[in-house]
């Protein structure tokens, strides 16, 4: 059974991820940088006269990897994302300083990208195209490791 982590449970949680641990997740930065592509649209199909599979996006490899990654380090966590006006206002800030935000302010965006995805198809994937998924991990970076 998979315990379920609360904001609250968050900054506790956070002291018991590990150097190694944090690696696993700052290894995605270089394959990151050097990507060009994150994903594509699937074009809708009609199946019969009667069922119209919609267009749906496809994630690459490292979509994918990344996302188990913050899965498996509890970095994914419950918390009323969707009234969070604060992180809503960061995404759609034209040049948000992340290396000013704290590490959960961090985590919570990727929460938010990530549960985001879930309702809007694609959201994942324009964030690692437009480069905050490496912002943010940079972010993180500095702050873990200093």
């Amino acid at each position: 059974m998979t315990t379920v982590i609360t904001e609250s449970d968050l900054p506790l949680h956070l002291k018991t991820i590990t150097s190694k641990q944090w690696n696993n997740l700052f290894q995605f930065i270089p394959e990151i940088k050097q990507s060009k592509n994150f994903g594509y649209l699937t074009p809708s199909k009609k199946k019969d006269k009667n069922i119209i599979e919609f267009p749906s996006y496809v994630q690459t490899d490292v979509v994918s990897r990344f996302k188990k990654t913050i899965y498996d380090l509890g970095l994914i966590f419950s918390f009323d994302w969707p009234a969070w006006e604060v992180g809503r206002k960061i995404l759609n800030s034209t040049s948000p300083d992340f290396e000013k935000l704290s590490i959960i302010t961090l985590c919570k965006l990727i929460t938010v990208i990530v549960r985001s995805n879930r309702f809007c198809d694609g959201t994942l994937i324009m964030n690692f195209k437009n480069g905050i998924i490496t912002n943010i991990l940079e972010a993180i970076k500095k702050q873990t490791q200093n």
